[in-house]
């Protein structure tokens, strides 16, 4: 049987997250994998010519915070039922932003299959030591 070490879960922090959450962990517990990450994608904005640049990275980078500090909360309530837990938070395509996982990330292992995940940013972690 395939040993499943490392579970990715995107998130979007809707009404139905919580309910997510409970299932991955859930899941994470019956396998017994070591690694479960959750993953948010923030779209990147559309550049738009007629505005200043400036007032678009401040935009994304508000919304980027904003989106960070869910996560971090997502990983205090998360704390504790299981082991191994983090959360990501990328900026970009969806698609991209799994190709954007580094190499040495616990997400990716040699048992892993051949897909290219890398995470551009690290945002939190809720690792539990219990037992």
């Amino acid at each position: 049987m395939l040993e499943i070490r490392n579970i990715l879960v995107p998130i979007d922090f809707h009404q139905h997250s919580e309910a997510l959450v409970d299932l991955a962990l859930f899941i994470t517990q019956k396998l017994g994998a070591a690694q479960t990450t959750f993953i948010h994608v923030m779209p990147q904005l559309p550049d738009y010519s007629d505005y200043k640049p400036d007032t678009l990275k401040q935009l994304e980078a508000s919304f980027l915070a904003h989106a960070e500090s869910k996560m971090t909360a997502l990983m205090e309530t998360v704390k504790g039922r299981a082991h191994g837990i983090d959360g990501v938070v990328v900026s970009g395509d969806a698609a991209d932003a799994f190709s954007r996982m580094p190499e040495s990330s616990p997400l990716i292992s040699s048992s892993s299959p051949p897909m290219a995940l890398r995470a551009s940013k690290r945002c939190c972690s809720a690792v539990s030591r219990t037992g």
